[in-house]
């Protein structure tokens, strides 16, 4: 009885009568699903079901679904599992790709998909029973408990562009975090080969101010400098350097068609000579190593660039294209955002989205206290990043946004404060964007203002840049 009143009142259903909504609930494994088909008001039309996931299975599971709805002539019909990994997704796209019409509202009965997190599912389990047990009958319950009070993130068929675009965005992401792990890999071994011919010196002068600082091989950003890609990938081995001599690393750098000066070259080789090297035999192995490691970093690199150009040939057909009229909103950017909010939008309010990549504040008020934290950080940090690079950039570029930067910082929230606190503004206006299918119309700001607030984030740019290299060496 409560469970048909927690469902005649959902507005998820439109009005329909629990007996009319057919739920289908898939628990997701790795190599057999398990299905239930049970109606809103509580009737159990086919209990768990155990299926393999390939096709044979998901025939199985079709036929199934077709004997329900001829069973029980429902107007709806709603999938739900959970978002576990990537083993929701095969079934996911065979529903789009069998159903369409029924996804699209052009067959009757309507069907929806309705993603439910792990989180809500356990939760819902423990509030059935505080035992710890868990079967797929128990969390096909638990699932349906959570459809009656209207849980849930909806899913709408993806066009092919849809689908490529979240594909390279995902793949950007993972190029991204293997660039960065070989490029602590890279610099580890240099230190190891060449000791002393990497340091970062503006920390080395914050620790030592009474040191003379030394003079390293390059002072920043190294796997960007040509003079250090060079002698890696032609002359790692400062043993070898030391043979060389000053003539002979001149010859080296122009016979690849880099200059080098007599200056330079001597500071190279006084740079091997006074450094204390491993044994020659190590330094050997050490330095194949690190042309076996500079390699793969000059593969993903390259794999990035692609992927770079592949983003900027889906984004200006794409909805997004309507981000990038944004001042600061690169290609990269906006896809990233878009892989972020969904198109057709999968949320119904930024708020959630804003809550999804974990950038929502602690809250906790209890009695008379009232406890406003820092961002709770439970989500995905890639999207996170996303959306303060976004704050950032369109600050940096539109005077109108960089006024809500200039006025944080003023009100004391700090650098990262503010670039959130602008964030959160640009990511309500390109979510409205989106929505609306519109170009960006930047706010109306005086002259004067626009000025000041152009000096007041070149000055913040300038700090940053100096704090990156402080950090990078």
């Amino acid at each position: 009885m409560g469970t048909q009143k927690a469902f005649s009142n959902s507005t998820l259903f439109n009005g329909l009568p629990p007996q009319k909504v057919l739920f289908c609930i898939i628990d997701i494994g790795k190599n057999v699903h398990t299905f239930s088909f049970l109606t809103a008001s509580g009737q159990t039309i086919c209990p768990p079901t155990k299926t393999l996931t390939n096709l044979q299975g998901f025939n199985s599971f079709s036929s199934s679904l077709q004997k329900a709805i001829r069973q029980t002539s429902p107007d709806l019909v709603i999938f739900a599992y959970e978002a576990s990994g990537i083993y929701h997704l095969p079934w996911q796209d065979a529903l789009f790709a069998r159903f369409l019409d029924h996804f699209n509202s052009q067959a009757h009965p309507t069907f929806q998909i309705r993603l439910l997190q792990p989180s809500q599912v356990k939760a819902s389990r423990q509030a059935r029973s505080p035992r710890k047990r868990k079967t797929d009958p128990i969390d096909i319950h638990a699932m349906s408990d959570l459809l009656a009070k209207n849980l849930g993130n909806p899913i709408t068929p993806p066009s092919t562009t849809s689908l490529l675009l979240q594909q390279s965005v995902a793949n950007l992401r993972y190029y991204t975090q293997q660039l960065a792990s070989l490029s602590i890999s890279i610099l580890r071994t240099i230190d190891r080969l060449w000791p002393g011919a990497l340091i970062n010196i503006p920390r080395f002068q914050r620790a030592h101010p009474e040191l003379s600082p030394p003079e390293p091989l390059v002072r920043s950003k190294p796997l960007q400098r040509q003079t250090l890609r060079l002698l890696i990938q032609h002359c790692p081995n400062p043993y070898h350097i030391r043979q060389l001599g000053p003539q002979g690393i001149r010859e080296l750098f122009h016979s690849h068609n880099l200059r080098c000066g007599p200056k330079r070259a001597n500071h190279i080789y006084q740079l091997a000579i006074n450094s204390l090297l491993p044994p020659e035999p190590l330094a050997e192995s050490l330095a194949s190593f690190l042309q076996t490691q500079f390699r793969l970093y000059l593969e993903v690199e390259q794999a990035i660039a692609l992927t770079e150009q592949t983003l900027a040939q889906i984004i200006p057909s794409s909805p997004a294209k309507h981000l990038l009229t944004m001042p600061g909103i690169s290609t990269v950017l906006a896809a990233r955002y878009l892989a972020l909010v969904g198109f057709p939008l999968r949320f119904e309010t930024p708020q959630q989205a804003w809550a999804l990549a974990g950038m929502d504040q602690e809250v906790y008020i209890t009695g008379d206290k009232v406890y406003l934290g820092p961002i709770t950080r439970r989500g995905n940090p890639y999207h996170r990043d996303t959306l303060f690079k976004m704050g950032f950039q369109v600050a940096l570029h539109c005077p109108a946004i960089g006024l809500t930067y200039v006025n944080a910082l003023k009100r004391g929230k700090g650098e990262v404060g503010a670039t959130i606190h602008t964030a959160n503004r640009v990511h309500r206006i390109a979510f409205a964007l989106l929505r609306k299918q519109e170009d960006f119309r930047p706010p109306p700001i005086s002259p004067a203002k626009a000025r000041y607030v152009k000096e007041q984030m070149r000055r913040r740019k300038a700090h940053r840049s100096q704090k990156v290299k402080a950090r990078q060496g």
